[in-house]
């Protein structure tokens, strides 16, 4: 029984420990413990030091660290953190600030504000950032430096005059300032610290990263300190040198360390009357103010250029990455890749062109694409360039013909796209062009198949539906087609009966070879099925119709065909009409089947005209 208690036990612990997760409370306890000390330090130096005639601090940096803590931390955790910061924040405003009346709902405040400002960056930014853009830069400044200081004012400093009746406007303004210049000075560094971009830069610089980073501090240090420790001369633009060096240099860190370092060597020095910002009249209290608008304008001097250009190097990063490997695409790619200007300048020819046409890619750079298109087509390849360029997020795909450095034409299907810069803006068009002369010469064929009769080569139904749609259009301007003829061979089911469909099959060929030998060069000739046939008589009237039927009629009946060991001789019988204008292809050859019907009528080997 005490064996199974135990297990029993055991196991309720281990559930209990699951759900309650004891180990992460221990570490959050030892985190926020540790937070809260660093918190403490802060303001207690802050109010310490920069606290004048009886009202709030000057400098204030604790909020700061809370709320770039509160940033970077699951939102389950900010309350033990909170707690921590505010005891801590209690205890100093107790001992060395406003006294105990104060001590609670200046911690409140305090600790409100930081949660606000890390809630704030949270909605608008959900990710975690690393000052690593202007836009974060700007959200920072926006909230921790103007929006959140600017509303926990308002009760700070009434706080301050309930409890020490120093005057509102007056700690108002020094709160502001205080806590929007201590954010926006202490922020970056500790999102940089918590964000681990700190650790990385350490655990990746080599060994020359070490000594340009320790020597540009060094620098910065000894000119900080030679511009605050003198106030002869007004040398306040001096520290921002280094300043920009580190940036340049050292990118979003060494602008933060720089200005970390700068604030606090101010700071020290101004608190102790030294440096060029005493050489301003006034109290102690208006020269720390002076010395925040100061800090701001290295702030945005050093952060905002370091977040363009570490925004600018992933850029390039990005762009060689992707130069690389389309490089490396272009110059194994069986197709041809071409980058072409917003004018259609060629900008880039892969390779496989000159495999392909026998072009040579350098030589192509700097002319215009349309120059090695054939004449009839370049008006269709310019349409797609301006189409791609209108409508950057489609695709486009245009056959042509282009030449070849032999000077024969080729055919080519593109795919075109519209290049787009980080902006947005279209630069030009980036076309992916393969050779399909193949498959055109094979969909050439199969057209021409299709439109063909297979025995005699002459032209099926079909195929003289092309034609008369085209003789038609020359007919409306005076001169297409005019005639049509139907010729069909007399009793030639009596051949196939008798010597067989392959004597069949030469009489057809043989019928076809009058018909092309009788006509002239504007005709058409049509075999429509059977023993059936056409001829479209281009620009020919009546008589000059009749002339060439009977030609044909006369010839086929005085030609006698030998084929296999036979002699067959057959006549032909013809219908000729005149087309009507606007009249279909059925139509015209209904009026001349009509008459081909008479002439069949008549006895057969004769010709009959349509009424």
């Amino acid at each position: 029984m005490w064996k199974a208690l135990l297990i029993e036990f055991c196991h309720n612990w281990t559930m209990l420990d699951r759900i309650l997760n004891f180990r992460a409370i221990d570490g959050e306890l030892r985190h926020s413990a540790l937070l809260g000390a660093v918190y403490f330090f802060a303001a207690f130096l802050s109010v310490t030091f920069t606290r004048f005639e009886g009202g709030v601090a000057m400098i204030w940096i604790a909020t700061g660290i809370l709320s770039a803590d509160l940033r970077h931390r699951p939102q389950y955790t900010w309350t033990l953190r909170s707690l921590a910061c505010g005891f801590a924040g209690m205890v100093v405003t107790i001992s060395v600030g406003l006294g105990p009346v104060a001590a609670i709902p200046l911690a409140v405040i305090n600790v409100g504000e930081a949660v606000l400002t890390a809630w704030l960056l949270n909605k608008v930014q959900p990710e975690r950032g690393h000052m690593s853009t202007p836009r974060e830069i700007g959200m920072l400044i926006v909230f921790a430096g103007i929006v959140v200081p600017f509303i926990s004012a308002f009760p700070a400093a009434a706080t301050a005059k309930l409890c020490a009746g120093v005057p509102f406007s007056t700690n108002w303004v020094s709160w502001f300032a205080a806590h929007a210049l201590g954010a926006l000075t202490i922020m970056p560094l500790a999102k940089l610290t918590l964000g681990g971009d700190l650790r990385r830069w350490a655990a990746e610089a080599q060994r020359t990263d070490w000594l340009e980073g320790t020597l540009l501090l060094i620098v910065m240090a000894s000119v900080d300190c030679l511009v605050f420790v003198q106030h002869r001369l007004p040398l306040l633009f001096l520290p921002f040198l280094p300043l920009m060096i580190a940036v340049f240099r050292l990118g979003r860190i060494g602008a933060a360390v720089g200005l970390v370092m700068l604030a606090a060597i101010g700071s020290v020095c101004t608190l102790n009357a030294l440096g060029p910002i005493n050489l301003i009249g006034g109290a102690t209290g208006q020269h720390i103010q002076f010395l925040q608008f100061y800090l701001a304008t290295a702030f945005l001097m050093s952060l905002l250029p370091a977040a363009e250009l570490h925004q600018r190097k992933q850029l390039y990063a990005h762009l060689a990455d992707s130069t690389a490997l389309y490089q490396v695409i272009a110059d194994r790619s069986g197709d041809i890749v071409l980058v072409l200007g917003i004018d259609g300048t060629i900008k880039f020819a892969s390779p496989s062109i000159r495999r392909i046409s026998g072009l040579d890619p350098k030589s192509l750079v700097g002319r215009l694409a349309l120059d090695i298109v054939l004449p009839d087509d370049i008006a269709d390849v310019a349409a797609m360039h301006r189409r791609a360029l209108n409508n950057p997020d489609e695709t486009f795909i245009q056959e042509f013909r282009a030449i070849r450095a032999t000077g024969e034409p080729g055919w080519f299907e593109s795919h075109s796209r519209a290049a787009i810069d980080e902006a947005g803006t279209v630069t030009g068009a980036v076309s992916v062009i393969r050779e399909v002369s193949e498959r055109k010469a094979r969909e050439l064929e199969l057209t021409k198949a299709a439109k063909t009769d297979p025995l005699t080569g002459l032209l099926n139904r079909r195929g003289l539906e092309a034609i008369y749609s085209e003789n038609i259009v020359e007919a409306s301007r005076g001169k297409g087609a005019r005639c049509i003829a139907m010729f069909d061979l007399d009793h030639f089911k009596h051949v196939n009966d008798r010597f067989g469909h392959g004597t069949g099959d030469d009489v057809i060929r043989a019928f076809s070879a009058i018909l092309l030998q009788s006509i002239r060069d504007t005709d058409v000739v049509a075999r429509l099925g059977g023993e059936e046939f056409a001829i479209l008589l281009a620009s020919a009237d009546l008589d000059q119709a009749r002339t060439i039927c009977d030609r044909v009629r006369v010839r086929f009946a005085e030609t006698s065909i030998f084929t296999h060991e036979q002699t067959v001789s057959l006549t032909v019988s013809v219908g000729l009409a005149q087309i009507p204008a606007k009249a279909t292809l059925p139509q015209a050859i209904k009026l001349a089947d009509d008459a081909l019907y008479a002439a069949k009528a008549a006895g057969r080997n004769c010709l009959s005209v349509a009424a």
